[in-house]
């Protein structure tokens, strides 16, 4: 709502607030990449890192119905509760949204197997898996 991080806290209004708290599509995405990233740096196998995006896939699409209905912002603060669900005007939470991007990343595995099975890329140039 202003330029200043002094004017935001001392004269914002709710309503203004909440629009600056709304989960857009690159925040969206950005977690989602840290999500991968992180489980990446925790998993060194790539079958094991492969099929825990596909377990996580699957508990995101059976929690997000749950998470729709919750309102966060009863138990956490609405700047971290816009993330789960859109109660809060926000225009992609994490829930469902990010499934597109484990999706996007199971089947850029498939692809780029693919791709060096056919000689289109060498193994150095598929450096993602």
């Amino acid at each position: 709502p202003y330029y200043s991080l002094s004017k935001i806290i001392n004269r914002a209004t709710p309503e203004q607030l909440q629009s600056f708290y709304a989960v857009d599509v690159l925040q969206c995405i950005g977690a989602g990449l840290l999500v991968l990233f992180a489980l990446r740096l925790i998993i060194r196998s790539d079958k094991v890192y492969l099929y825990s995006i596909i377990a996580l896939l699957i508990i995101v699409m059976v929690l997000s119905p749950i998470f729709w209905k919750t309102d966060f912002s009863n138990y956490i603060h609405t700047l971290i509760a816009n993330y789960f669900n859109r109660l809060n005007d926000s225009l992609f939470p994490v829930f469902p949204w990010i499934n597109f991007i484990l999706a996007g990343a199971i089947f850029a595995k498939y692809f780029l197997g693919f791709a060096v099975k056919k000689n289109l890329l060498t193994e150095q140039q598929s450096l993602v898996w």
